[in-house]
């Protein structure tokens, strides 16, 4: 596989990451952009490996603090996946959030919280109340209401977060899974899920 091709995107984003971790950021972007010139030229503009490329993107801009960029190829790449999936796609849930954390990381959340609010709805919608998904998406939005002065909001989140967080623990101590089925729980799975529920 050539530089230039598909198979050698991987390889490259790798290359990005290890730059981003390192500050060299704009060497990063070079790397970044080189990805997605690949990915638009074999996929179009609107696939979801486009989507994803535009996110690892959005945060080595986010990690320069240019929030501009970082927000415009967020909102670019939501856009790619709300069409691609609609609007109530787990994936789309997880771009809302990506786009949630570039304005929190602002200190902007009052932008943060529908965003939030709207991945928190389609992680119940797909997975139910329970699923350490939506766990996350209580957590975030607890934060975000905490900062954003709204304390009875963020007691309400937070209460939801740890009732789930105590019914995930109770059916993984038990051994039981949401389909009735009998697991194996490790001691060490059952001390994490106990120290992560209270």
């Amino acid at each position: 596989w050539g530089k230039e091709s598909v198979g050698g995107v991987s390889s490259l984003r790798h290359l990005a990451e290890l730059y981003q971790s390192q500050g060299r950021y704009e060497e990063a972007l070079t790397v970044h952009k080189r990805c997605l010139a690949i990915l638009e030229n074999a996929f179009g503009p609107e696939h979801r490996y486009v989507a994803y490329s535009l996110g690892s993107l959005a945060q080595v801009y986010l990690a320069q603090t240019n929030c501009d960029q970082a927000i415009a190829l967020s909102q670019r790449a939501l856009r790619i996946m709300e069409r691609l999936f609609g609007q109530a796609h787990p994936e789309v849930a997880v771009f809302l959030g990506n786009s949630a954390a570039i304005y929190m990381g602002q200190g902007d959340y009052e932008r943060a919280l529908p965003l939030c609010e709207r991945a928190l709805s389609i992680n119940e919608n797909c997975f139910g109340k329970n699923h350490e998904r939506v766990v996350r998406s209580l957590n975030v939005l607890a934060l975000v209401c905490l900062e954003h002065g709204d304390v009875g909001q963020s007691i309400k989140y937070f209460s939801e977060m740890f009732r789930a967080r105590r019914a995930n623990f109770a059916a993984s101590f038990l051994g039981v899974s949401d389909g009735g089925e009998l697991l194996m729980v490790s001691d060490k799975s059952a001390l994490t899920l106990m120290s992560d529920a209270f």
